[in-house]
């Protein structure tokens, strides 16, 4: 049977629980009932954001049980998404609503911990003349059985009702009493861009227009930490530094037509600009070796690096993918990484520059001390449909790598792609180029993927993983939206894999999510036609969300 829980009217103001019709109220008899809805009937009409922020499951809450098979199942809800979850594992946050986020849910395996720990007013019948009010989550608070959001837009509920703006706010899964943390008034259609918290979650930072802001989640402290950043027309989005308190971009010096690196400090507020130059550092040029200058460089800011490191690609200026989005570089001769204070660590150089090789994608080691990159010559992957320019690539021809510390790289194994993806995706006579690189877990080999041709029959991505000592295996995955009528694995749990089997009917996608063992035996979690949304292993648990519904297995 499904459990459903008591109605909880309560926010920052007041806490009434009410019993289902029907039910024996807690704590007393059927006689109380009456009086006791007419009390929190009247406390709902009077106390301000009463049913809103705060406000338990409605008359029509989801249901949730614990089935036989282990597998529990948690529904209807409004688009469940943003699934967050605690620190011990044992709860989730998410957040629904239908097209916006509007409800905060928090649940756990006892079917009763299920309880709706915010819910915003939609803003028209709040008698706001336009925009709407959403929920984004930053997640939990360290150590902590407190949900921290953000709630953007015309506020209709809550401590800051008839305002627009930011409400930043922290609700306790356990109680429902929310904390007011911080208010930045902004536009009422706006929502928070570029969000990102610190790696200690006790900051977040995001973007209004140009601006930059922080606020400490723990004291509520606001700041403007930025201005005058670029928006490109929605087409820049900062990425923060692994600890969070840094920010990165790159612009041109116009008079000398030279890439500058522009780094933010978001904990002091400061702005540093980095001249880009052509030419390598001292350090080269004391170690004797010849300098390559090959004139002036395009630079692109491609995220940071462990140590809080700013990775720039240098590419020759007519060695770039240009589109009606961000120029891209089809190759870089040069991989450069800047500290937070604008110093240059570490350089790597494409081997054999002036043949032609360039250096395509790379990656850091788990531990940050290696880095793997995809070195080869420059191929034609045909016409970008929206611009008509060539679109170029690196061809997955070698694996190279660095050390941090040590300007060079050493090649590590040349690469031969399975002969199935070299015939059906070639370019250039054969070529094949990567779409990723990434390091093993435990740091003990590399798995490139090469990119998916569009040849229809090819079912499987090919692949190949590079060991430390050189050995080179060939490798493959499935493609996901090619397999329809065909079991796809999503993740694995314990000795169990789960599948989804997508089959098409009349006009509507019939999805089978299921279950299989070691010894084949298959356990259905759902099937019919639902919208089937992610699924993912995490804490020990995996997770499936569907268009309605939420799934969680234990291993």
């Amino acid at each position: 049977m499904l459990h459903r829980r008591p109605i909880s009217l309560s926010s920052r103001y007041c806490h009434v629980q009410v019993p289902r019709p029907g039910g024996k109220p807690k704590g007393g008899t059927a006689r109380l009932f009456l009086p006791m809805l007419l009390v929190a009937s009247v406390i709902f009409l009077i106390v301000p954001g009463c049913g809103g922020p705060g406000a338990g499951p409605a008359l029509d809450s989801p249901g949730v049980e614990v089935r036989k098979d282990g597998v529990l199942q948690a529904g209807e809800f409004a688009r469940p998404r943003s699934v967050v979850f605690s620190d011990d594992g044992k709860s989730i946050a998410f957040v629904t609503g239908e097209p916006y986020s509007t409800e905060l849910w928090v649940m756990g395996w006892n079917p009763s911990s299920l309880k709706r720990l915010l819910s915003l007013e939609d803003s028209k019948k709040a008698g706001q003349a336009e925009g709407h009010c959403e929920i984004t989550l930053l997640g939990w608070a360290p150590r902590s059985h407190k949900i921290r959001f953000i709630a953007s837009g015309a506020q209709a509920v809550g401590p800051h009702r008839g305002e627009s703006g930011f409400w930043v706010g922290e609700v306790d899964a356990r109680s429902a009493k929310i904390r007011d943390v911080a208010f930045i008034p902004g536009d009422p259609s706006l929502w928070p861009r570029d969000l990102g918290v610190t790696q200690d979650r006790t900051h977040a930072f995001f973007r209004m227009y140009m601006d930059i802001w922080r606020v400490n989640l723990e004291s509520g402290e606001k700041a403007q930490v930025a201005s005058e950043v670029p928006n490109w027309d929605g087409l820049l989005r900062l990425r923060y530094s692994p600890s969070g308190w840094a920010t990165a971009y790159m612009t041109y010096d116009i008079p000398t037509r030279q890439p500058v690196l522009i780094i933010h400090d978001l904990q002091k507020g400061e702005k540093l600009q980095v001249s880009v130059s052509p030419r390598r550092v001292d350090e080269q040029e004391q170690s004797g070796r010849e300098l390559v200058d090959l004139g002036l460089y395009a630079g692109f800011f491609q995220g940071w690096a462990p140590g809080e490191l700013a990775a720039v690609a240098l590419a020759m200026p007519d060695e770039v993918n240009r589109g009606e989005g961000p120029d891209l570089p089809a190759g870089a001769v040069a991989l450069r990484f800047y500290d937070t204070s604008g110093k240059l660590k570490y350089e790597v150089e494409a081997p054999d520059i002036r043949s032609g090789k360039r250096i395509g994608k790379w990656a850091w080691s788990p531990d940050g001390t290696m880095l793997a990159v995809i070195a080869g010559p420059l191929v034609s992957c045909g016409e970008d449909p929206l611009t008509a320019n060539e679109v170029r690539d690196v061809a997955a021809a070698e694996v190279w790598l660095g050390r941090i510390g040590e300007w060079g790289l050493k090649k590590l194994s040349e690469i031969q792609p399975p002969s199935p993806v070299q015939s059906s995706s070639s370019h250039d006579g054969g070529a094949v180029t990567a779409e990723r690189i990434s390091w093993m877990p435990d740091g003990s080999a590399i798995e490139i993927w090469f990119n998916i041709p569009n040849d229809q029959s090819v079912t499987d991505q090919s692949g190949v993983r590079v060991s430390r000592d050189g050995t080179v295996t060939p490798i493959s995955r499935p493609i996901e939206f090619r397999y329809l009528d065909r079991d796809y694995p999503v993740g694995e749990i314990g000795d169990r894999t789960c599948f989804v089997r997508t089959s098409r009917k009349s006009n509507f996608l019939f999805h089978r999510i299921f279950l299989r063992d070691a010894r084949g035996k298959e356990t259905v979690i759902v099937e019919g036609e639902i919208e089937f949304k992610e699924a993912r292993v995490e804490k020990d648990v995996l997770l499936i969300l569907t268009g309605k519904h939420v799934y969680m297995v234990r291993r």
